[in-house]
């Protein structure tokens, strides 16, 4: 079935829209450009243009955080994603993010703009955290944890056949930082690797602090965890 003629017309109705979001915004359209709109109506943010910086901000025009600067980043998912930059840093993030990903969302052809929630972060406690001094080791915590890649080679050398995976993304919630650290996910499995550059003398008073530190920031809502989970099977050879 040809269906060229309906594209067409999908096209031309997609070039209009376009173009009237580009003249509203007076903006090429992206994702980018449309999230710095939204800031700058909402939140009072003017986007900063210089041709001397790598990355651009936004600055905060007036309220509590008059005149520092801010970088508005958009997600189509809330995948746990947060780009941090550096050259220079920004004092805040705004952070749109769209619904939670899934299996179902991953493999989406379709990925609308929606903002389902807005977070808000301050850079320099973020970079206190560690991970401008500590950046290797964190790092490490990334890369060392198996790629989905990593497990299916694992399972061909294993001897299966017709190896297959599935990947999807899984969201822990937690009722306090207490329940956090005793949940069997963080004790057994992530909290051993997580604590291993940190001294033995010095590891539950680190546990501690960041038990508190959860309890700070969440407000009395719940503090959220997400994972991808990856489900890796195949068939036993001559089976």
């Amino acid at each position: 079935m040809n269906n060229l003629p309906r594209l067409a017309e999908l096209l031309r109705a997609r070039n209009t829209v376009e173009s009237n979001i580009a003249n509203l915004i007076e903006q090429p359209v992206n994702i980018e450009s449309v999230g710095d709109y939204i800031a700058s109506v909402i939140f009072g943010i003017a986007h900063e243009k210089s041709p001397t910086q790598k990355a651009i901000y936004g600055r905060f025009l007036y309220g509590p955080h008059a005149g520092q600067s801010v970088d508005v980043q958009w997600h189509i998912r809330r995948e746990g994603d947060l780009s941090l930059r550096t050259d220079p840093p920004a004092d805040y993030y705004l952070v749109f993010t769209g619904p939670k990903a899934s299996a179902n969302a991953t493999n989406s052809l379709v990925n609308p703009w929606v903002i389902e929630s807005v977070y808000f972060f301050d850079a320099k406690e973020l970079l206190a955290a560690g991970l401008d001094e500590h950046g290797a080791e964190v790092e490490q915590l990334i890369v060392e944890r198996p790629t989905v890649q990593d497990a299916e080679q694992w399972a061909e050398h294993a001897g299966l056949d017709g190896v297959t995976s599935w990947t999807n993304i899984e969201e822990f919630d937690f009722e306090s930082g207490e329940q956090f650290f005793n949940s069997p996910l963080i004790t057994d499995f992530l909290l051993p690797t997580w604590i291993q550059s940190v001294p033995k003398a010095s590891r539950k008073k680190v546990m501690k602090e960041l038990a508190r530190i959860i309890d700070e920031e969440r407000h009395s809502g719940e503090f959220s965890l997400t994972l991808k989970a990856t489900l890796v099977i195949g068939r036993k050879g001559g089976a």
